[in-house]
């Protein structure tokens, strides 16, 4: 795991122990930087994909352009912490 997944699942963690406890301005402040976590984790990651040849263009064109859509960031988010650094 690099620094990049780190810092993202410690983001994301912040974040959501701040919404669970209703800390409602924490989660603010802390959402910028989930956000920027969360981006900064897909961009090394789709990199990654295309320099290896993972996936093919078709697919990793597939994925960007659905990353951000609800109904497949919980999986693609998935891949990207398990993708090998």
């Amino acid at each position: 795991m690099n620094e990049i997944q780190k810092k993202y699942i410690q983001a994301k963690a912040a974040y959501e122990a701040a919404v669970r406890s209703h800390e409602w301005e924490l989660a603010d402040k802390l959402s910028d930087e989930f956000l920027d976590a969360e981006a900064k984790l897909v961009k090394w990651a789709f990199e990654k994909i295309d320099e290896t040849g993972m996936m093919s263009d078709v697919e990793l064109s597939t994925m960007w352009k659905n990353w951000t859509n609800p109904k497949y960031t919980d999986r693609i988010l998935d891949l990207c912490v398990r993708l090998k650094a």
